[in-house]
């Protein structure tokens, strides 16, 4: 796709349908936009990060996008994430319908973002294209839309995400002033309530969340975890338990993380990198329970037990409707 397919086209609406068309689950899903300069809209921070969730490289369009990537990582119950996903312009079955580990009752149909849209009074301003001679709908892409399960329930959660609440008053990407900064700002505002009442048809919560919302330190800690737990590891099953063991007992004793690869290396001869690999996975995975809001996790700092949990305060990120 070249630069020109950032904005509404036949030829993108075709490719946006090519990805999306048919649903697909875990490394065969398609972003609809990729986080790559031919793509990404301007004045965006394009980046990608691999999800264990996924199996696939999630695109984000800006650091509260990929902040927002990395915390719902950390989430157990996330068994699916759908990154930069086309909302349906008219009917269609529920996103779940179809899904490998889906087998509830029958769902909802999507009404599309027309009739929301039309309901809403924003018709006059939805995204269309020509194609072939016609007039035709251009789709509105949302920002994450999630995939839960806590048996029986499995259900799905849209999130859309700004730098700051205002943002969600200004057009994306718009850093040049609009003619009418008003009308501007009330189509921005349409635009969101469009997503949110076609979500909410098919039962669906949407989710504002807004840097100001999460820790950012948080999203530091939980992002350096990650980095390294999805790197090879090669201990066996006793020399895990080896440093898990001792990386709780460091805790306790509030040691830093430099003193406890050293000493593993030395009396066990594990390697540094395998014991940064065995501890940031037991961390990420909630083995061993350290502080993550208030300490950046340093290899010279000690660490701290943790005090409440990660997620704390984020429970609505994750809820189910009528839950």
């Amino acid at each position: 796709m070249s630069k020109l397919a950032r904005f509404p086209s036949a030829a993108r609406l075709a490719e946006l349908y090519r990805r999306q068309g048919t649903p697909k689950w875990g490394p065969e899903f398609q972003t609809a936009i990729r986080a790559v300069k031919e793509e990404a809209p301007p004045d965006s921070r394009p980046s990608q990060m691999f999800s264990v969730q996924c199996g696939r490289n999630l695109h984000a369009m800006s650091r509260p996008e990929a902040d927002v990537h990395v915390i719902t990582e950390y989430r157990s119950n996330v068994i699916e994430k759908y990154d930069q996903a086309v909302i349906p312009t008219v009917r269609r079955d529920h996103v779940l319908a179809g899904a490998p580990f889906y087998s509830g009752p029958k769902l909802p149909d999507f009404e599309g973002t027309l009739a929301a849209a039309e309901e809403l009074g924003w018709l006059k301003f939805h995204p269309t294209v020509v194609v072939d001679g016609r007039l035709v709908p251009f789709p509105l892409i949302g920002d994450l839309l999630l995939f839960l399960k806590e048996p029986p329930h499995v259900w799905a959660v849209n999130l859309t995400i700004k730098a700051s609440p205002e943002d969600f008053d200004r057009p994306f990407g718009g850093k040049r002033r609009a003619r009418d900064p008003r009308q501007a700002a009330e189509r921005a505002r349409l635009r969101h309530a469009v997503e949110e009442r076609t979500y909410d048809i098919v039962a669906i919560p949407t989710v504002r969340i807004t840097a100001q919302d999460y820790s950012a330190n948080l999203a530091r800690n939980l992002r350096w975890l990650h980095l390294i737990r999805i790197q090879d590891a090669h201990l066996d099953l006793a020399d895990v338990r080896r440093v898990e063991d001792a990386f709780a007992d460091a805790v306790l004793q509030e040691r830093a993380p430099a003193s406890v690869i050293q000493m593993l290396g030395m009396r066990y001869n594990i390697p540094e990198a395998q014991s940064r690999i065995a501890f940031a996975r037991a961390v990420f995975e909630r083995r061993i329970l350290i502080d993550l809001f208030d300490e950046h996790i340093l290899m010279d700092l000690p660490l701290r037990p943790e005090t409440k949990h990660p997620l704390s305060g984020l429970e609505h990120w994750f809820a189910r409707r009528g839950a």
